[in-house]
């Protein structure tokens, strides 16, 4: 069975979440931490992130987590959260059905603070660095 992404309904998260909560953690965790599974779970639930599946069949390969943001420049689509395994197998597949929702949505780009090493599996050219984060700690 191929590899396909599902946007999962507000309805069917808390279904879902079991499945994915512990890798959506260590996303959070890796990216820095500025946010968590819970608030991305309640975000999710209330419809203001959406939860993507990536899956062949009833075997779960990965997840995702965007939220429409505004920005002064115009709406961006804006990855919170990626988990799962072998991701160079089906991150092209998850990143297109993004870039179809993105542009339904209205925005005018994808946004994703993704971790370090993870710009080898973007195939577009188009893609740039907008930002680097630094963190003292006190």
């Amino acid at each position: 069975m191929p590899i396909s992404v599902t946007r999962v309904p507000v309805a069917h998260v808390d279904a879902f979440w079991p499945h994915v909560s512990e890798g959506v953690h260590r996303s959070c965790v890796k990216s820095g931490g500025q946010l968590s599974a819970g608030y991305l779970w309640q975000e999710c639930r209330n419809g203001n992130a959406v939860l993507y599946m990536v899956h062949d069949g009833d075997t779960l390969h990965g997840a995702s987590i965007f939220a429409y943001r505004d920005w002064a420049s115009g709406l961006r689509y804006v990855g919170l959260a990626l988990c799962g395994r072998n991701a160079k197998e089906w991150f092209e597949i998850l990143h297109e059905k993004v870039r179809e929702d993105a542009r339904m949505g209205g925005a005018v780009a994808i946004v994703d603070a993704a971790r370090p090493g993870m710009k080898k599996h973007y195939r577009s050219k188009a893609i740039r660095t907008i930002q680097v984060v630094y963190e003292e700690r006190l």
